[in-house]
C-alpha cells in the first residue's frame, strides 16, 4: 500500500494531465474566438456550471460525505444505483425544459446539453472519488479532455462560433460520463432506500446554496464586467481565471481530492484528531505547491512564454490566482469541519455576506475606471467569504476545528 506522501503526488499527476488537456482546449478558443467571443463563451461556459450545480448538486455533493463511510459492498451497490437513478432523473427533466425553452424561445439548444453533460459526468466522478478510485477518475477525465480537443479541432477551427464549441463541450462531457459508468461498475439504476435522499438533501443542500452563493463572486463578476465593462476587460478576467483553475487552482483541488474522503474515513474509525490532522497538514502541503505553480508560471510569462498571448496579464493572474487559492483552502479544511461539526449552514454563510460587498466594489472600480480595485475586489471578496465562514464555525464550537 502506497505512503501518503506517494499517493498525494500519484493523484496529482492523474488530475494534473486531464487539466493540462482541458487548459490546452481553452487556450486554442482563446485564439480562435478572440477577445470578444471567448468572453461570451467563458461566461456562458461558468453559467452552465452554476446551472448543473443547482440541478445536481443536492445529490452530488454529497456523495463523498455519504458513500466514503460505506465499509459493506451490499451497502455500495444499493448507493451507486440510487444516485445513478437520480441523476438520470434530474437529467431527463433538464432534457424536456431545454426542448421546451428552444421551441417557446429559441435557447441555444448547446447550453440545455451542456447543463445535462456536466451535471451527469460530474455526478458519477464522484462515485469514483469517494471510492478513492483515483486512476479511473483520471481515466474518464482524460477521455473527456482528449476527445474535447479532438473535436474542437475537427469541428471548431474550421468555423469558430459559441454555439460549435458548446455542442463540443457537451458531447466530450457525455463521452466522460459514459466512461464514468462503465469504471463505476455500470451500477444498476434503483430505486433509492427509503430515508437515503432526505439524507443526502440534508449533505448536499447547504453545498449547493454555498456553491449558489459563490457564484455572486465568481459569475457575478463576469456579468457585472459583461453589463458595464468592456469586452477586453471580461476577457482578461475570464482568461485569468480559466488559467488559474486548471494550473494554480487545481492544486488544491487535487489535494482535497485525495484526502478529504480519507479524513471523513479517519472521522469514522480514528476519532477527530485524525480528522483535523489530515485536513490541515494536506493544506499546508497543497497552498505551498500551489503558490510554487503560480510563480512557475509568472516566470514563464517573463521568459516570453505567456499562456494566453496579449490577453494574459500578469498582475491579473496572481491576484485571481491568490483567491482561488483562499477558496479552495477554505473548501478543503473548513468546509469539512462545518459538516462534520453540524453547522454546514455556515458555508453558505460567507460568501452570502461577502458577495454583495465584493461586487459593489466592483461597480465602483468600473465606473471609475480602476481597474485594479476590479481584481483586487475579488480577492477580498473571497478572503472575506473565508474569514465569516471561519467565524461561524467558530462560534458554533466545532471540536475538531478547536481541539
Amino acid at each position: 500500500m502506497r505512503k501518503p506522501p506517494a499517493r498525494l503526488v500519484e493523484v496529482l499527476l492523474l488530475r494534473a494531465l486531464p487539466g493540462a488537456v482541458n487548459i490546452a482546449a481553452l487556450l486554442l478558443l482563446a485564439g480562435w474566438l478572440g477577445a470578444t467571443g471567448y468572453g461570451l463563451f467563458s461566461t456562458a461556459l461558468a453559467t452552465c456550471g452554476l446551472l448543473a450545480t443547482l440541478a445536481f448538486g443536492p445529490l452530488k455533493l454529497a456523495v463523498v460525505p455519504r458513500r466514503a463511510g460505506l465499509v459493506g459492498d451490499d451497502d455500495g451497490t444499493v448507493f451507486d444505483g440510487a444516485l445513478t437513478a437520480a441523476a438520470l432523473a434530474v437529467a431527463s427533466v433538464l432534457a424536456v425544459a431545454g426542448a421546451l425553452l428552444f421551441v417557446a424561445f429559441r435557447v441555444e439548444p448547446g447550453l440545455a446539453a451542456l447543463v445535462v453533460a456536466l451535471g451527469i459526468f460530474t455526478s458519477l466522478q464522484e462515485l469514483l472519488h469517494a471510492r478513492l478510485r483515483f486512476w479511473h477518475y483520471a481515466g474518464a477525465a482524460l477521455l473527456q479532455s482528449g476527445l474535447l480537443v479532438a473535436l474542437l479541432l475537427l469541428v471548431v477551427r474550421p468555423t469558430p462560433s459559441l454555439a460549435s464549441a458548446l455542442w463540443v463541450y457537451a458531447l466530450s462531457y457525455l463521452a466522460g460520463a459514459a466512461a464514468s459508468f462503465l469504471l463505476a461498475g455500470a451500477p444498476r439504476p434503483r430505486r433509492p432506500p427509503q430515508g437515503l435522499l432526505p439524507e443526502l438533501l440534508r449533505v448536499g443542500v447547504p453545498f449547493t446554496a454555498s456553491n449558489l452563493a459563490e457564484s455572486g463572486l465568481h459569475i457575478g463578476f463576469r456579468y457585472l464586467l459583461l453589463a458595464f465593462g468592456s469586452p477586453a476587460t471580461l476577457a482578461v478576467f475570464s482568461l485569468a481565471v480559466d488559467v488559474a483553475q486548471r494550473l494554480v487552482g487545481v492544486i488544491v483541488s487535487v489535494a482535497s481530492f485525495a484526502i478529504v474522503p480519507r479524513a471523513y474515513q479517519a472521522a469514522v474509525s480514528e476519532g477527530p484528531v485524525a480528522f483535523r490532522r489530515l485536513l490541515l497538514s494536506g493544506a499546508v502541503v497543497a497552498g505551498g505547491v500551489a503558490l510554487a505553480v503560480m510563480t512557475a508560471v509568472l516566470l514563464a510569462d517573463w521568459a516570453g512564454m505567456p499562456p494566453g498571448g496579449e490577453l494574459f496579464v500578469p498582475g491579473v493572474f496572481v491576484l485571481v490566482s491568490l483567491a482561488l487559492i483562499i477558496n479552495r483552502l477554505k473548501k478543503m479544511v473548513l468546509d469539512p469541519f462545518a459538516v462534520h461539526g453540524g453547522c454546514p449552514g455556515s458555508i453558505p454563510a460567507g460568501y452570502l455576506v461577502a458577495a454583495p460587498l465584493a461586487l459593489g466594489l466592483t461597480f465602483l472600480s468600473v465606473r471609475l475606471g480602476l481597474d485594479a480595485g476590479i481584481y483586487l475586489s475579488y480577492l477580498l471578496g473571497y478572503a472575506l467569504a473565508g474569514a465569516v465562514t471561519f467565524w461561524f464555525v467558530w462560534q458554533a464550537g466545532s471540536v475538531e476545528l478547536q481541539s
